[in-house]
């Protein structure tokens, strides 16, 4: 059965499941060696470390679905911002339709090739040039030799690389890395792309070029694009389709504002008093966001505050970060799912912290809000790479902006926007 004129991607009913605590060794004599030892309650002779505290039974054939019996169909020229909390498998939905895994069930038929950017650094060679890398990575995603030299001049110009292209990528930041992957990737011609996160990474003038190529090359109706993002901003002014995952399934498919509300109520806080707990590390890194407070100007623990309130921003961290200094990050977002204000220790105050760091405070001198509710989503990480906590809506807080006094009128989110300015009319 072939898919119509107009729809490029159809997804039906697929799973994707794993068995928790299972890694395979790569050879059949190491993974027999494994389960021997598990099997006589043994510690395992191939772990890098061992813990005493891990219970192999209880993990035992357990099996967690990252996704579950998710049906989908995209068609041709559609943006579609794919969006849900941390673990709501956005990942694991692109890398089964790049192909880099398989669905454990279900069936997946796609028209034309596909473009995808997935993970900062994906297919490229640190010891190879930028020059070497944009063959070798065009030759990944399936450009010919004669495709990829026809558009080498545009892939350099748009990256904003020539000075770098034949310098080792080792070299370059990761800024610079996502900036060659983007130009490499957004220049395949290619009836779908893939873009999973990564112009999270790098300086806002960049990641707006990536947005207008996209909206550019999808106006055309000649390529469809898949984007997962945080910012829900980005989403808004990209997308015309947006799909919300939860625990693996599609629970809202259709118009952006609504699947953002959706979005954003799936991920509300009740009302902790100011105080919010975190208790799991979002990512690879030893080190995680553990409590998030928020308090007034004079130390109380709140999370009501009024128009032109100072608020205090009080982070600690739990675990080991690594050695080199790091930074905490924020940003603030309405309920509508708008960024309002970015802050960074480093990059604003010059500030870096050190392994020894345990309490992060950072306090606003001012909010010039509308009444509504808002949130800060948290950063932790070296400046410009990759996030070792990230928690979206970390820390909520409700903002009351009493009305005005000759007339009544009140500044409110949902009939005025975010900002309560203050103003001298003559």
């Amino acid at each position: 059965m072939k898919l119509n004129d107009q729809k490029v991607i159809e997804i039906k009913n697929i799973s994707k499941q794993y068995r928790l605590g299972v890694i395979g060794h790569g050879t059949l004599y190491r993974d027999l060696q494994t389960w021997w030892a598990r099997f006589r309650d043994l510690d395992d002779p191939n772990a890098k470390i061992f813990d005493s505290s891990y219970k192999e039974k209880e993990n035992k054939n357990s099996i967690f679905f990252a996704l579950k019996d998710l049906s989908l169909d995209i068609n041709k020229g559609d943006i579609v911002g794919v969006i849900g909390r941390n673990g709501s498998g956005k990942s694991t939905l692109l890398k089964i339709l790049s192909k880099i895994t398989m669905p454990s069930t279900g069936l997946i038929r796609m028209k034309g090739r596909v473009a995808s950017l997935l993970e900062v650094g994906t297919g490229f060679h640190s010891e190879l040039t930028g020059r070497e890398n944009i063959f070798l990575n065009g030759a990944i995603l399936g450009m010919r030799k004669v495709e990829i030299e026809e558009r080498f001049d545009q892939i350099v110009a748009f990256s904003e690389l020539a000075a770098f292209i034949d310098t080792p990528v080792k070299r370059y930041s990761t800024g610079m890395i996502v900036r060659l992957a983007f130009a490499v990737a957004a220049h395949l011609e290619s009836e779908v792309l893939i873009v999973d996160e990564v112009l999270a990474v790098g300086d806002v003038s960049f990641r707006k070029k990536c947005i207008e190529k996209m909206q550019s090359v999808s106006g055309q109706d000649t390529k469809t694009v898949l984007f997962v993002s945080h910012d829900m901003g980005s989403i808004r002014n990209l997308c015309n389709r947006v799909v919300v995952l939860d625990k693996g399934q599609v629970i809202y498919d259709g118009d952006v504002d609504i699947g953002i509300k959706k979005y954003l109520d799936i991920n509300a806080d009740h009302d902790s008093g100011g105080v919010f707990e975190y208790s799991e590390k979002g990512g690879d890194y030893p080190v995680y966001i553990s409590k998030v407070s928020l308090k007034n100007k004079g130390g109380l623990t709140t999370s009501n505050f009024r128009t032109y309130d100072s608020i205090i921003i009080e982070v600690e961290i739990s675990g080991t970060p690594p050695q080199n200094g790091f930074n905490l990050e924020w940003r603030l977002i309405s309920s509508r799912g708008d960024a309002l204000a970015f802050g960074g220790s480093y990059a604003l105050a010059n500030k870096t912290y050190s392994i020894s760091d345990r309490i992060l405070v950072c306090e606003i001198d001012s909010l010039p809000l509308s009444s509504g509710q808002y949130s800060f989503t948290l950063i932790l990480r070296v400046w410009q790479q990759e996030a070792w906590s990230y928690i979206e809506k970390a820390a909520s807080f409700i903002v009351e902006s009493p009305p005005q006094l000759e007339t009544g009128f009140e500044y409110e989110l949902s009939n005025s926007g975010p900002l309560n300015l203050i103003q001298y009319w003559r």
